[in-house]
């Protein structure tokens, strides 16, 4: 396993063990322990071959605050049966640079996401992107309970969580600027938000939002049954969804939303665009039966939604409003002050 963090220097250091806990070599017959790295190169590739070969050794990267670990996932391939494929922690940020095709696949690893992040391991933020836009890319797949990327229903270490993945900086806790990513959650999780056990501490909209912003790459989310592709697992808010730039496709699955709550549960403060800035956004949200395409979860209420720019197509399930509020949710705020809309609600729902 790969971990990466920070020495008493301040220095990013990266570690590396093997399947029986012993320390890595590396080309220069060093072990890998708390080497000094400021910017660490992960991959699966073999060098002779350049195959792409698939392990299941884990990546879990910390950063305190005041830090900021920089790490590049580069043509990996991890399947892990046990634990995330890569787990973020800490109040610090975390840049993640893609390079090549990557895969974190923890959907054998009940109750972890692929990509984890939660908020009771820390309330730091994570940047994904591809700098060099060489058409990068990363598919995060979670287990049972585990969103794609986000929160999940088990810590890194096995305990019991309430899948909530929050940052105490406004606005960054999951950032995507980059890069062709696709994330599909497990059952009951969001595809890009949060992992399953809702808890009463969701509600606390101050302390408990997701924060999903994208402002570039081309993103796929795929909710598990009971999740929003963007947003709530089931029972669970989406909070704090912000869409900026970029091209998105987001689906919910078993009365989660597109974008927005999981069944049962709504949203708030969705926006999309920037006021005073054009954008070349594209947003295609599909809710579930019961479900708004942006919106509120079956059940659920969109309680304020702004749009500024961009080109956005919406469609809710059957009884669900294509952006507002699920079957038997109560009336949206929708503030639109810029944009393309084409929204579909579904049978029995209004648009």
């Amino acid at each position: 396993d790969i971990s990466v963090g920070f020495n008493e220097d301040n220095k990013q250091t990266v570690t590396q063990t093997d399947d029986k806990g012993n320390y890595v070599k590396n080309k220069d017959d060093k072990e890998i322990k708390d080497l000094v790295d400021e910017n660490v190169t992960i991959t699966t590739k073999d060098a002779e071959t350049d195959e792409v070969k698939t392990t299941d050794n884990t990546v879990t990267v910390k950063s305190d605050k005041g830090q900021t670990a920089k790490v590049t996932l580069e043509d990996v391939n991890i399947k892990s049966s046990e634990k995330a494929a890569m787990t973020v922690t800490g109040n610090g940020s975390v840049q993640l640079e893609l390079n090549g095709k990557n895969t974190l696949d923890s959907s054998d690893a009940d109750g972890h996401a692929g990509l984890e992040k939660n908020a009771v391991e820390g309330k730091g933020s994570l940047y994904i992107k591809d700098d060099d836009k060489d058409g990068s890319s990363l598919t995060a797949t979670g287990g049972e309970g585990g969103a794609g990327i986000g929160g999940s229903a088990k810590t890194s270490d096995g305990k019991k969580n309430n899948g909530v993945t929050t940052s105490s900086d406004w606005g960054n806790n999951i950032v995507i600027n980059g890069g062709t990513i696709d994330a599909t959650g497990g059952k009951g999780a969001a595809g890009i938000g949060s992992g399953v056990n809702a808890s009463g501490e969701q509600y606390n909209f101050w302390t408990s939002e997701e924060f999903v912003t994208i402002t570039g790459g081309n993103v796929t989310a795929t909710g598990g049954e009971g999740g929003a592709g963007i947003g709530g697992a089931e029972g669970k808010n989406g909070l704090g969804l912000y869409f900026r730039d970029g091209t998105i496709k987001a689906t919910g699955t078993g009365g989660g939303a597109g974008i927005g709550g999981g069944s049962g549960a709504g949203a708030n403060m969705v926006e999309l665009g920037q006021s005073g800035a054009g954008t070349d956004l594209t947003i295609t949200a599909v809710g579930s039966a019961g479900a708004a395409g942006i919106g509120g979860g079956k059940g659920g209420r969109l309680q304020s939604f702004a749009s500024y720019s961009g080109t956005t197509t919406a469609t809710g399930g059957e009884g669900g409003a294509g952006i507002g509020s699920g079957e038997e949710g109560q009336g949206s705020t929708l503030y639109l002050c810029g944009g393309t809309f084409l929204a579909y609600g579904g049978e029995g729902a209004n648009n």
